[in-house]
């Protein structure tokens, strides 16, 4: 429906586009926006206008974002008993028995394990970063996945 009513000119784009268009159509030039330094670069702006994206690519964001706000309501309105008493003093003494029910249910891993898949998962991200030349520093991964995690 965004990309036959022409949303945004989405009628001006590949309707399943993954990218950052201009607004007719064409490829964003998003790597011409910044210098080697890392400055800003106005005139390419003021040229190319802010880019766009394709309907289904909109979509697929604001169906992301939903979805995630979804699961914190919902986990925050029916289950906020159940996460309260996990973190309090007596732990599994205050969880209702459908979550005890289902922590019996699964074997407990070890502790290392979670911190290992941690470290693992940082470590790919790192030389995800460091492989595809995004032009961040090491830390600055770091710094984000600890800003996701918390806010």
């Amino acid at each position: 429906i965004l990309y036959f009513n022409d949303w945004e000119n989405s009628r001006n784009m590949d309707p399943k586009g993954l990218g950052l268009y201009t607004a007719n159509g064409s490829a964003y030039p998003i790597l011409e926006l910044f210098d080697q330094d890392g400055n800003w670069n106005q005139e390419v702006y003021d040229r190319n206008g802010s880019p766009y994206m394709s309907a289904w690519f909109a979509f697929g964001y604001w169906f992301s974002f939903v979805s995630i706000s979804a699961s914190i309501s919902h986990t925050a309105c029916w289950h906020w008993e159940d996460c309260k008493a996990a973190f309090m003093k007596d732990g599994l003494a205050n969880v209702s028995s459908f979550a005890q029910r289902m922590d019996q249910l699964y074997s407990p891993i070890r502790a290392w394990w979670g911190l290992a898949f941690v470290l693992l998962v940082g470590l790919i991200l790192v030389l995800t970063n460091a492989a595809f030349a995004v032009s961040m520093p090491w830390w600055s991964v770091i710094i984000s996945v600890i800003l996701a995690a918390v806010f």
